[in-house]
């Protein structure tokens, strides 16, 4: 179990490093961007970039979010709660996440397969969009084993006794 610990903890360390990257091109992409346009340019596919660089941030914050239970959740109601109750809703709740994430990486996995057949590629400067699909389709997947991961830790938890 540590072994799995680490590699999954290391993944999403070095994916939501990954992610910092891609986030610091977006904002030096406009940044630059916005100074070219005080004189009288624009730089062409601007949007188009933005928009396939987001998809790496996005696709692996969600990774990092999830490994660290910063998540929006229902701490309100929960704080309360013994801790075997409030591991058990946990696990309900990561069971639901779980499905959700499971059902939208299948179904962007036939999505991607089907554009990747039809050469979907951007408007402006024809940049291929299948790259893109296929990180945002590892960062689905590494949130369902992140979910897994979390799923075993709460049972462990259960597991021991309380001092």
């Amino acid at each position: 179990m540590k072994l799995f610990e680490k590699l999954i903890k290391g993944t999403v360390n070095q994916t939501t490093n990954i992610g910092a990257v891609f986030l610091v091109a977006v904002m030096l992409l406009i940044t630059i961007n916005v100074i070219y346009r005080i004189f009288s340019g624009v730089i062409p596919g601007q949007y188009e970039l933005v928009e396939i660089l987001i998809v790496v941030v996005a696709g692996f914050a969600i990774c990092d979010t999830e490994i660290h239970r910063r998540q929006t959740s229902v701490d309100m109601v929960t704080m309360h709660l013994p801790k075997k109750p409030k591991l058990l809703l946990e696990n309900g709740c990561n069971l639901i996440g779980l499905v959700y994430w499971a059902l939208i990486a299948l179904e962007t996995i036939r999505l991607t397969m089907d554009k990747a057949a039809k050469g979907e590629h951007t408007d402006l400067l024809h940049v291929s969009i299948i790259p893109t699909r296929v990180i945002w389709v590892v960062g689905l997947i590494l949130i369902c084993v992140v979910i897994i991961y979390n799923i075993f830790k709460n049972f462990k938890e259960l597991g021991r006794k309380e001092s």
